[in-house]
């Protein structure tokens, strides 16, 4: 089987591949991710504690979006966690204008800023979940999900890879 057999990758790809050294399927197989982000949420977190910590929670005002700097724009949204109205910042998220709305249930990654008394949201997650795990090959001009999908594919075929 060659890369070419795989639904997804083309020819930049391939390109990208060989730059660092995979050269066949089984090349693809064993390129392992350089990193993990475990997103565990624990609803019983302390999230004043200074820590980044992921909670289930759901949006108690509608998102305000502002722009912060010449291209970083702003979402600014309250949250209500164990009885405390707590706000949210959260930035550079465009796609998110029409997705979240007073009520909307989120799941946040973030660290809690005592000094500005927020939440600053690394990551919003629209999907619910309890655990997640993200894996990160940093291989340059690839994204991360079309490593991900060529390798499912590439185990899923019935074509030899050996």
């Amino acid at each position: 089987m060659e890369f070419k057999d795989i639904k997804g990758i083309g020819e930049k790809t391939i390109k990208a591949l060989m730059e660092i050294n995979v050269y066949n399927i089984m090349d693809l197989i064993y390129t392992f991710p350089k990193t993990y982000n475990v997103f565990e949420v624990n609803n019983n977190t302390d999230i004043f504690c200074g820590e980044l910590v992921t909670i289930k929670t759901n949006l108690v005002s509608s998102p305000v979006f502002i722009k912060y700097q010449l291209r970083v724009n702003a979402i600014i949204f309250y949250i209500s966690y164990n009885n405390n109205r707590i706000k949210c910042i959260l930035f550079s998220n465009d796609y998110l204008k029409f997705k979240l709305f007073k009520g909307t249930n989120v799941i946040l990654n973030g660290k809690y800023n005592q000094y500005n008394q927020e939440f600053l949201v690394k990551r919003l997650f629209l999907d619910d979940f309890n655990s997640f795990v993200e894996t990160d090959y940093k291989i340059p001009k690839i994204p991360n999900s079309l490593i991900k999908k060529s390798i499912q594919n590439a185990l899923n075929s019935n074509i030899k890879v050996c």
